[in-house]
C-alpha cells in the first residue's frame, strides 16, 4: 500500500479481478485523454497572475483544505 497517498491525498488502492471492469476503465482512460490538451510550456509560463498567486496559495494551504 502507498501510505503516502493514503495519508495525504486521501486515496485507496483496490484490487478488482474482473476483464470487463479493466475494459470498461480503458474505455474511460481512452475517453479521458481524447478530450485532455496538452498545455506547452510557453503557455504555462504566460499565464495571467493570479492564477499564478491563486496556485501559490493553495499549495501553502493543501494540508489544511
Amino acid at each position: 500500500m502507498d501510505f503516502w497517498s493514503f495519508l495525504l491525498n486521501d486515496e485507496v488502492n483496490a484490487v478488482i479481478l474482473s476483464n470487463e471492469f479493466a475494459a470498461k476503465m480503458e474505455q474511460k482512460f481512452d475517453k479521458d485523454i481524447d478530450k485532455s490538451y496538452q498545455e506547452k510550456l510557453n503557455e504555462w509560463n504566460q499565464r495571467p497572475l493570479y492564477p499564478r498567486i491563486r496556485k501559490l496559495i493553495s499549495h501553502l494551504l493543501q494540508h489544511w483544505l
